[in-house]
């Protein structure tokens, strides 16, 4: 296939994070304490929102919606910000530390890592789930352990998992796990190394690991496949259609991969660490955001409109 085109859509400034949402939006969460909200397509403003308390956003979700959009902040405040007037809807606050959040697919829950669970609020900012983690008694033959009195582990990606009855959450003692409504573990995805990212779908989830293994799973636990990438990897995302996984790894290398056929695609050097990745609709291509704030569209091969029938 021709080589991908490039296009810088923006230069934002330092950012820890950006999530592509509704209608081709995209989230950055900047240093200088601003949620800035850009159009995937042109990098045109949207909307910039600034914190009245000072605390820096570390990381974002959006809701169904393309109006709400949450930030995490460092000194443990949540924002969910209404775009169309560039002011909070809703503010909370989170004792613990933590660093991920995730919106259910009905926009009625948010679900955030804090410490060693997850805890599950409503649209009020109402606590209303607090999911406990616990490490695992035992695991892998060859990397046996025994858990000890009072051990605690650090929780990574978090997200809901279909139908929103539960959620999915990466753990630093190996496993994926999916817990249910009162935080009992009934699924696990096993590593032998901590995982980085995970992205998921109504039937597959794919995760990227500190040793730059990317796998593909089903929600029954089966692994459907892995592929090696040269260093960690720290961005997945599936494109609407569930063809294709966007990879992007620490080097800043991008990759495009198609679910249905196998095929890999290069797609380029991200300018940076990259801090965040999505699809746009349409074909349009493929969206990065680099730790310094230089947000890149990228062209997609012809077989990302393919449809493997076999």
């Amino acid at each position: 296939p021709p080589p991908p085109r490039r296009t810088v859509l923006a230069e934002a400034g330092p950012c820890g994070h950006l999530v592509r949402g509704p209608g081709n939006l995209l989230a950055l969460a900047c240093d200088d304490g601003l949620v800035r909200v850009l159009d995937g397509r042109k990098g045109d403003p949207v909307a910039q929102c600034l914190p009245l308390h000072g605390g820096h956003p570390m990381c974002l979700a959006w809701s169904p919606w393309r109006r709400h959009v949450a930030s995490r902040h460092d000194d443990g405040t949540v924002v969910v910000w209404d775009l169309q007037t560039e002011t909070p809807a809703l503010v909370f606050g989170v004792a613990g530390r933590g660093s991920s959040l995730a919106f259910s697919a009905d926009g009625r829950w948010l679900a955030l890592t804090v410490e060693n669970r997850v805890e599950v609020y409503d649209t009020h900012g109402v606590r209303v789930r607090d999911l406990p983690v616990s490490p695992a008694s035992v695991w892998g033959a060859k990397n046996a352990r025994v858990r000890t009195a009072g051990e605690k582990i650090a929780l990574g990606p978090v997200g809901f998992t279909p139908g929103d009855q539960g959620v999915v959450v990466a753990c630093s003692d190996g496993p994926v796990r999916e817990l249910d409504g009162q935080g009992r573990t009934v699924m696990e995805w096993r590593h032998p190394r901590p995982v980085l990212c995970l992205a998921h779908t109504e039937d597959f989830i794919a995760t990227g690991c500190h040793d730059g293994q990317v796998r593909l799973w089903s929600w029954d636990g089966r692994q459907l496949w892995r592929k090696g990438y040269r260093r960690s990897v720290l961005q997945l995302a599936f494109s609407a259609d569930c063809s294709a996984l966007a990879v992007a790894d620490e080097g800043g290398g991008a990759a495009v991969r198609n679910l249905r056929t196998g095929t890999a695609f290069f797609v380029g050097n991200i300018s940076g660490w990259p801090v965040g990745a999505g699809f746009l609709d349409d074909d349009e291509g493929l969206v990065t955001a680099s730790r310094t704030g230089v947000v890149e569209r990228w062209s997609l091969p012809d077989w990302m409109a393919e449809r493997d029938t076999s």
